[in-house]
């Protein structure tokens, strides 16, 4: 078996790396071994491509990001002020909720806090008694759990 200079120097760095002195066998045998490493490196199952979104069984890709111009910023500042939600303009726009926030602060406007009228905690506070989790109670209320767990305990 002919060995290349390139794994020559491999076999040669490994034996120093090792501070093994191999004899002209232990080397044959090493380069043996390496050689059936790299076959199995080249046979070994390739994971599954990813299915591309349309099939059955397609994930969602990651959403992409997205920076708006400041005439956008005004529109979803203007529909902020026209009564939609944090997560309706996120969806609109395709922006992340905590991007359509860190925007309405920048332009210095108050936002809008989950509010639960006093009727609402009350049943809130018994669906929590009889088993419901908080995180079905928050998502009944539009907002989030730990909002939810905030509200129900002050």
């Amino acid at each position: 078996m002919d060995v290349r200079p390139a794994q020559r120097a491999v076999i040669t760095r490994a034996m120093r790396m090792c501070r093994v002195d191999l004899s002209e066998s232990g080397e044959k045998r090493l380069r043996e071994i390496l050689d059936r490493a790299k076959s199995l490196i080249a046979k070994r199952k390739k994971p599954p491509a990813k299915p591309t979104p349309g099939y059955e069984g397609a994930q969602e890709l990651r959403q992409t990001h997205r920076r708006l111009n400041a005439a956008e910023v005004q529109e979803l500042i203007k529909q902020y002020g026209h009564g939609l939600t944090m997560n309706e303009l996120a969806k609109k726009w395709g922006i992340h909720r905590v991007t359509v926030a860190a925007c309405l602060k920048r332009a210095g406007v108050a936002v809008r806090r989950p509010h639960l009228t006093d009727q609402e905690l009350i049943d809130a506070k018994a669906l929590l008694a009889t088993g419901w989790s908080m995180n079905r109670l928050a998502r009944e209320h539009g907002m989030d759990p730990k909002t939810m767990k905030r509200r129900l305990s002050a």
